[in-house]
């Protein structure tokens, strides 16, 4: 949810950065993953190369990347667009990271299916920080009652 006094543009920059940063790890394995695929001498060649996990890197980083931007600009939108803040701008968004990755994979179906997965992520955590947690906080604990007053020597 972006706040009111920030806009969609910023707001896309400050997510874009922060998934490209938690994609790290991605590229590490992947980079683990294309050595193991080498000959030893190969890999005593590479592993003082920065240039092999660097190539690792840069494709997960500009995958979630483009993924965190293009969610956080078409939840912005919609917020914008309608008014108020409900959960179609998170299923708007979710089928944006749904776009972002079926062009990265050049295939309508992973396109549908990321999003469709995203989209569904974003309703159930809307419910549950919308619908559920406000409902769970009225309810009331059973048990032994605590005593208000301090007990008496």
């Amino acid at each position: 949810m972006a706040p009111t006094n920030e806009s969609c543009v910023s707001y896309g920059a400050k997510l874009g950065a922060l998934m490209a940063a938690a994609s790290v790890p991605v590229g590490f394995f992947r980079a683990h993953g294309d050595l193991k695929k080498l000959t030893i001498q190969e890999k005593l060649i590479r592993m003082n190369s920065f240039r092999v996990t660097g190539r690792a890197l840069w494709g997960p980083m500009a995958t979630f990347a483009a993924a965190g931007a293009a969610f956080a600009v078409a939840d912005c939108v919609t917020q914008d667009y309608l008014g108020r803040d409900d959960s179609l701008s998170g299923v708007v968004g979710g089928l944006a990271v749904g776009a972002v990755f079926g062009l990265k994979r050049a295939s309508l179906v992973a396109g549908i299916g990321v999003g469709g997965l995203c989209a569904g992520a974003m309703l159930v955590t809307d419910f549950f920080t919308k619908i559920a947690q406000p409902v769970f906080k009225d309810v009331k604990h059973y048990g032994p009652k605590e005593s208000a007053a301090p007990a008496s020597q």
